[in-house]
């Protein structure tokens, strides 16, 4: 039975005494990742292949795309020098390729991916936090080959993990059909006509001060442009989405200390 005073306490920071929270460059796998910071954005590339398009990497458009010819071949992109510890690539066709991902700062090359890729879901990079600015990418196995994003950063660890409720991005479609039906109203067949997904995050417990210096740069950015979402690597590594917001994120308080809560929708890029 909960204690009168409790609903009497008129300082309320008395009422919960949070759990200690881990560093954030501890925090677990299963604590939502964001991928927005982008040192590669209007960058310069460069291609044995398709060098003309190459270019069409370092912007968040999914429309125009590298298309290499060569069996293998190779691109390097070249963004401004800073703390990374991430590359990831959107909207490709990559899955049974095997692709090589080396990082560098104009010196020795970092190796951080070599693997054959399994899916064309976002292909995700993540590796020991260092100083970069530029990202070589070697594909072999396919004269097929397309690329429209690219982006190399530090990822943003949220503050908390996700809580029940939440609906898998890549199991959670928003499809977009065109029926065909006779006069009479029988069926003939159905059309997809724009393939994507759909979610939404929410957070609860974030304190002021970390939302205004981790969290509030990344609701920036997404007035603007995509980003990487992945809600819980640890269990799910490959659930990740390439999305981005069309409405403002605005936190409101929760009236337990100074703590915030949020949530955003997600609508995700996908594949025809």
């Amino acid at each position: 039975m909960i204690d009168e005073d409790f609903y009497l306490a008129t300082d309320r920071t008395q009422c919960l005494t949070p759990i200690a929270l881990p560093d954030n460059d501890n925090l677990p796998l299963n604590y939502a990742r964001i991928y927005y910071d982008n040192t590669l954005l209007n960058g310069l590339a460069s291609a044995t292949s398709d060098d003309l398009k190459s270019a069409n990497m370092l912007t968040p458009s999914t429309y125009d795309k590298w298309r290499p010819t060569a069996n293998p071949s190779d691109c390097t992109l070249i963004g401004t020098s800073q703390l990374c510890d991430y590359v990831a690539i959107a909207a490709h066709n990559l899955s049974g390729s095997t692709v090589v991902i080396n990082v560098s700062n104009g010196g020795a090359l970092t190796e951080v991916y070599n693997s054959v890729v399994p899916s064309n879901l976002p292909l995700l990079a993540r590796f020991t936090e260092g100083t970069f600015d530029r990202v070589f990418i070697e594909i072999t196995g396919t004269t097929t080959a397309e690329i429209a994003v690219v982006y190399m950063g530090k990822e943003l660890v949220m503050m908390r993990p996700n809580y029940s409720g939440y609906s898998p991005a890549t199991l959670s479609s928003k499809d977009v059909f065109t029926p065909q039906a006779s006069d009479g109203g029988q069926f003939l067949g159905k059309q997809l006509v724009r393939k994507g997904f759909n979610t939404s995050a929410s957070f609860s417990h974030l304190t002021y001060e970390w939302y205004e210096a981790e969290f509030q740069p990344f609701v920036l950015h997404a007035k603007k442009y995509p980003y990487f979402w992945a809600f819980n690597l640890l269990e799910h590594p490959n659930e990740v989405v390439y999305g981005w917001t069309n409405q403002n994120i605005k936190p409101s308080l929760m009236g337990i200390r100074n703590w915030l809560e949020v949530s955003f929708d997600i609508d995700a890029h996908g594949n025809l």
